[in-house]
Order: C-alpha cells, then structure tokens, then sequence
C-alpha cells in the first residue's frame, strides 16, 4: 500500500500552508478492499484518486476488466477527480471503448533510446509484475512504457486530459529530453519526482518545453 497512512498532507499544510493536493493511487488488486483504502486515502486529505495502473494492467490481462468499470464507479460516488492509470495501453483502450469519462488518465510515456532499454523483441506484456531478470536485454525494472509509438499514436484523438508519468524513465532518461518528449507527444500534465533542490531547475524546464510544443499535434485538454 505505500505505507499511505504515513502521509499527513494536513500536517503539512498546518506547518507550511500552500496549495498543494494530492492525487491518490489507490494500491490493490482487491476490488473487495477498493472502497475502504479509497475512504481511508480521502480521510488523509486525498483530494483526488485515482486507479492504480498496476490494478488496471493487472485485471485486464486476467479478464477482469469489470474491475477497472467497479472501481471507476466506486471512485465516482464520492464527488472528487478521479483517474485511471496503466503503464499498459490496453486498460486506457478499454475505458475508451467501454465510454468511461474520467477526468484525467495516469499513464505512462516515455521512448525507449536510453542504455538500459531491452530490445523489442523481449518486451514481455506482464513483465512488469513478474521476476526482474540479471541479463541486460531482459526486463530489470528499467521500462514502463512498453510501446511509446502505440501509445502516442492511441492519445492523440483521447480528449480526456492525460497526466504522463514515468517520463524520465526512473531517471534513465535526461529531464529535458523525457519532458520534452513527453509534451510533444500529447501530454497535457506530467507526474515528476524530484528532490527539493531541483524544483526551480525543473519548473524552468517545463515552461521551456511547453512553449516549445505549442504546435504539437495533440490539442492541449
């Protein structure tokens, strides 16, 4: 689970004030446990949730996709943003067929020209939830956008907003490289770890790439 409940974003704002929100990643596989993490998340100040990808990824190559619609429907009942995520394209497919109006999706993008990138041909679709490999051109926790052409191609015509994350590839790949790429290709808000010192750093470099996207393909939402 994250360890959520260690998170006291009430204690922040009491200590620091400011704006900043929360969007919550309801972790389970569970769709029997979903609606009590989701409560326990809001009571912590949650200001959003939203369906971990891993759920979605998950349900969807078991054949449980009434799961990913549940726990949409779940989320829905409690009058906040709510999001799907996946590092697979396939559940964001389905939430289009299906007709499933969430507010944002939480999906993965990034390209895959950096060194610890395996090749093509041994990207595996669960791979991610599997044992990690010792062997370079094997997965090694060191992909999560497994096909970024697919995907890219998939959102330009997706009118809900997208929140791209992972962009940088867990660090694989250099800030202005994976944002760039990431606004480029269609993205209208990404999700960045970073320490402290490099907010100001990487605030710049998100105003630079924006402006600099400006006539990408993809509509901003």
């Amino acid at each position: 689970d994250h360890n959520f409940e260690a998170f006291r974003l009430q204690d922040y704002w009491s200590k620091w004030g400011g704006k900043m929100v929360w969007l919550a990643d309801v972790i389970t596989t569970d769709i029997n446990r979903y609606e009590r993490l989701l409560v326990k998340h809001l009571k912590l100040g949650a200001s959003s949730a939203y369906l971990w990808g891993g759920a979605s990824d998950i349900w969807h190559h078991q054949g449980k996709q009434a799961n990913i619609i549940k726990a949409y429907e779940i989320m829905r009942k409690y009058d906040i943003p709510v999001g799907i995520g996946a590092h697979r394209l396939e559940p964001i497919a389905f939430c289009e067929r299906e007709g499933l109006k969430p507010d944002y999706y939480f999906k993965t993008l990034h390209h895959d020209r950096y060194w610890s990138a395996h090749p093509r041909q041994k990207r595996r679709f669960m791979e991610m939830f599997q044992a990690e490999s010792p062997k370079h051109d094997e997965y090694h926790d060191n992909m999560f956008c497994h096909d970024h052409e697919k995907t890219v191609a998939f959102m330009q015509d997706v009118k809900i907003p997208w929140i791209a994350f992972k962009v940088l590839a867990a660090g694989a790949i250099p800030p202005k490289d994976g944002i760039q790429y990431a606004f480029d290709s269609g993205a209208d808000f990404i999700c960045l770890g970073m320490f402290d010192f490099q907010v100001e750093e990487d605030a710049r470099l998100v105003q630079q790439c924006v402006a600099k996207a400006k006539d990408r393909k993809r509509p901003w939402a």
